[in-house]
């Protein structure tokens, strides 16, 4: 895939899905269901991250990419640690960590979302660039 068949990979749907793990954590704490907790912590079995590992891997010279790839990573080890508390039946903390504004996983996920704009960004840019001549 070069750069000018990348269209829209970046929109709002996969911002809103990611802001949809704390919706299913929650959903989790309040129903005590159990959840897989290795795989939420895997940062290469969701969209972004299938096309982070993948087809993305291309843009590995943009800063912003690279920034996308460690934050991402970073927000679901946040993820697999709230999971984890929900294994444990330490449903308490694990809405702490889950609510609290100033959470590892609050912060790690709005960096996530900011990072995903950056790399929209610089991918428009590049694809701009590169196409329109």
């Amino acid at each position: 895939m070069n750069i000018c068949n990348v269209s829209d990979i970046f929109s709002l749907e996969l911002v809103a899905s990611h802001a949809h793990w704390k919706m299913k954590l929650d959903i989790a704490i309040a129903k005590e269901e159990s959840l897989d907790a290795e795989l939420l912590s895997r940062d290469d079995c969701c969209v972004l991250g299938k096309w982070l590992h993948d087809g993305g891997k291309q843009f590995i010279d943009l800063q912003s990419y690279r920034n996308c790839l460690v934050k991402h990573a970073i927000f679901h080890i946040e993820a697999g640690k709230i999971a984890e508390c929900i294994n444990a039946q330490n449903y308490e903390y694990a809405l702490q960590l889950l609510d609290s504004s100033t959470s590892d996983f609050n912060q790690t996920s709005e960096e996530v979302v900011s990072s995903i704009c950056c790399l929209e960004n610089d991918l428009k840019e590049a694809k701009n660039s590169i196409c329109q001549s």
